[in-house]
């Protein structure tokens, strides 16, 4: 008899500062640190005891000058475990 499939599913919110060092020339002005903040929402979801998935929305609060894509972020990420 087969075993019963298992899943579950569980969001969060979450908030994240920081100051990232940053690759400077020699004889700037600039602070030698990059401060950014980050807010976002993830949900996860597991089924089975093989299988999950993640959904996890951010957006940047701080402009980054080098930055090429928009503040906002969308992550998918799929995991699954043989063994």
């Amino acid at each position: 008899m087969a075993a019963p499939s298992r899943s579950a599913t569980g969001s969060m919110t979450f908030a994240k500062a920081s100051a990232e060092p940053s690759a400077r020339p020699p004889e700037t002005t600039l602070s030698s640190h990059q401060h950014l903040t980050s807010v976002g929402w993830a949900v996860n979801a597991a089924f089975g005891q093989h299988t999950s998935t993640r959904l996890t929305l951010a957006y940047a609060m701080n402009k980054v000058p080098e930055q090429v894509r928009g503040r906002m972020t969308a992550q998918f990420q799929l995991v699954v475990n043989f063994y």
